[in-house]
């Protein structure tokens, strides 16, 4: 329980580190791109998205070393043993799009189906 309270609080750090950086990254190069203020923000948008895209693959990383390198937690539902899966789950949840396909085994024991 210990290493998965320390990931938890070094996922944080990360994910706020990530996007603090590419926040700040952003407001000092977008000023300075040559193109018009509506492709700009385009170029915002842009940039937080691979800032968050970033982060759900650190996310995706902690599943899957806590799965199989820690023996801490186990997915239920259509789970294929790939990295993708774990992608597919963090983007799911970071996004809060919610449950679909693949499930902790520990909310569906929570939730009836």
């Amino acid at each position: 329980m210990l290493i998965a309270a320390l990931i938890c609080c070094l996922l944080l750090l990360a994910t706020a580190t990530v996007h603090y950086e590419s926040l700040r990254a952003l407001s000092s190069l977008l000023p300075a791109l040559p193109i018009t203020g509506r492709h700009r923000v385009l170029a915002g948008i842009l940039g937080a998205f691979v800032a968050h895209m970033l982060e759900i693959a650190l996310y995706a990383l902690a599943y899957y070393l806590l799965r199989d390198h820690f023996d801490l937690g186990n997915f239920g539902g259509h789970f294929a043993n790939k990295f993708s899966t774990f992608m597919y789950f963090s983007a799911e949840t970071f996004t809060a799009v919610g449950f679909g396909g693949v499930t902790d085994l520990s909310s569906s024991n929570v939730y009836a189906r």
